[in-house]
C-alpha cells in the first residue's frame, strides 16, 4: 500500500490518503482518514454547549517526545 497526506491549512485538517493496490488485478482502492485542529478555546466552547463543566486542559502524556508538543492538549471535563 502508499499513504499520501496533506494538510489545509484554511480548513485546519490532515488527511492520510491510504492507497492499496490489489496483486494481479492492478485494482486500486482508496481510504482517507482526516483529523481537524481546534485552538483550546473552540475545545472549551464545543464542550460547554454540550453541557460539560470543570472543563481543565493538561499536558498530552506520551513516552513519545512528537506528543510533547504544547500544542497537543488533553481536556477533561465533567457531565
Amino acid at each position: 500500500f502508499m499513504t499520501e497526506s496533506s494538510w489545509d491549512e484554511d480548513a485546519r485538517s490532515a488527511t492520510t490518503r491510504f492507497i492499496t493496490i490489489e496483486a494481479g488485478s492492478s485494482e486500486a482502492t482508496m481510504h482517507a482518514a482526516t483529523q481537524k485542529a481546534y485552538s483550546e478555546a473552540e475545545l472549551r466552547q464545543m464542550l460547554t454547549e454540550a453541557g460539560f463543566g470543570d472543563i481543565q486542559v493538561w499536558p498530552a502524556i506520551s513516552d513519545n517526545p512528537e506528543y510533547g508538543d504544547p500544542h497537543r492538549n488533553v481536556l477533561t471535563a465533567v457531565k
